[in-house]
This record gives structure tokens, C-alpha cells and sequence, in this order.
């Protein structure tokens, strides 16, 4: 399943981060411009932690976009956090992709090389195993393929297996959101959509409740 791809840039504290940041500004290409107006106007939601903003021009697959880095607590990392249309509305899977590529091959790379910086750049397609366990799977796999995907309801044991999956994995930490497990249902495994919004809000609501739950139990 295409999932948004992540940059990442690990630099060896904030000194090199901040030279990293000075020389894609410096050195952007045609097409390419940073929107100080952008990080003003945005900086209290990342506070204390600092943003750089950069516009694309847009072409004739990518719309004009806005991107923004934004940087790690302790200020070694910098990740791209988000790319939007100019009214702050996100842009499709693909070409949100194919814009993360390509500020991540034509600006990013060139300068993180002369710095001797490290960069990583996610595959656009990911399995369920990125997300989850092996034990975590295999009960998704076990529900998935053992309920019925287009009645408006579950079996009493398919949702005894739904709960063992939704258990499983919040108490593991996974980091398999309610949004990409509703894709997934959908796209992989074929669910109609309105059961699965209602599987994927139960699966968010249920990582809440477990740790609500953890945190009165250590008096929290």
C-alpha cells in the first residue's frame, strides 16, 4: 500500500542542522523559495522547537505546495512534517510523494552530502509488517480473513478475534494509526468503507481507553 514517504536528516547536534538549513536556503533551485511568513505564522504550534519552510512553484503534475521541516526536541533531527496547497489542504498520496522525492533528491541530498549529513528517505510502499509485529499480524490475519467484510456487523468470535488483534497491538506500541489501518482494510483487504471507519475508530478509541487505563493503574 503507498504510504507518505518520510524524510529525515540526523546531523550531529544543532550547529550542523542550522548549517544544513542556511545552505538549502542558499542554494535553492529554480521553483523553489523560503516562506518566512509561513514560519512566523506557524512556529508557536512547534514551539520550542524551530521550523523552515520552503514553497514549490508547482508544475504540471504537483500544484504550487508548502513544506515544512520541522526539527527534533533535541535538535540533531529535522524531518519533513508536513506538505500542503497554499490553503492548507493536503495534497494527494502520489503527488505528495513524488514532491517529497523531489525535495529530497534535488535539494536535500546535494547539501547533506557536502555537510557529510546523514538523510533517509522512506519507501513509498510499506506491508502491515512495517507497523506491526509478527504475534500482531498474525491475529489481524486471522480476523481479516475469517470475517464477513461486507455485513454491517461482527460475529461474536470474529469480534473476540477483532479485540485480541486491537489488545495485541496497543500493548505493543505499535505505531499502525487508525487512518493507515482504514486504508489498509479498504485497499488490501477489501472492507467496505463504513465498517471500516467504524474498525478503525474503535481501533483508535481502544489504544485511549488501554492507556487511560495504564495510567490510573500507576496513578497517573
Amino acid at each position: 500500500m503507498e504510504v507518505l514517504r518520510e524524510v529525515r536528516v540526523h546531523t550531529s547536534g544543532r550547529e550542523q542542522a542550522d548549517a544544513l538549513i542556511a545552505e538549502l536556503a542558499k542554494n535553492l533551485p529554480s521553483g523553489w523559495s523560503r516562506d518566512r511568513t509561513m514560519e512566523i505564522k506557524y512556529e508557536h504550534i512547534f514551539y520550542p522547537n524551530r521550523i523552515f519552510c520552503l514553497t514549490y512553484d508547482g508544475d504540471d503534475w504537483i500544484p504550487q505546495a508548502d513544506l515544512i521541516v520541522g526539527e527534533g526536541a533535541d535538535g540533531r533531527e529535522l524531518w519533513l512534517s508536513g506538505v500542503f496547497t497554499p490553503t492548507m489542504e493536503p495534497l494527494g498520496i502520489g503527488q505528495s510523494n513524488d514532491l517529497r522525492e523531489k525535495f529530497y533528491r534535488e535539494l536535500l541530498v546535494p547539501v547533506a552530502d557536502r555537510l557529510g549529513v546523514g538523510v533517509n528517505l522512506t519507501s513509498r510502499d510499506q506491508a502491515l509488517s512495517h507497523w506491526l509485529s509478527r504475534p500482531a499480524l498474525d491475529k489481524f490475519h486471522r480476523f481479516s480473513a475469517g470475517a464477513n467484510k461486507h455485513a454491517g456487523y461482527l460475529l461474536p468470535e470474529d469480534r473476540k478475534r477483532w479485540l485480541d488483534f486491537v489488545l495485541t497491538a496497543h500493548r505493543e506500541r505499535s505505531s499502525l494509526d487508525g487512518d493507515t489501518l482504514r486504508r489498509w482494510l479498504v485497499e488490501v483487504e477489501g472492507w467496505v468503507p463504513e465498517i471500516a471507519d467504524q474498525l478503525a475508530a474503535q481501533y483508535a478509541f481502544g489504544g485511549e481507553l488501554l492507556s487511560f487505563s495504564e495510567s490510573q493503574a500507576a496513578g497517573v
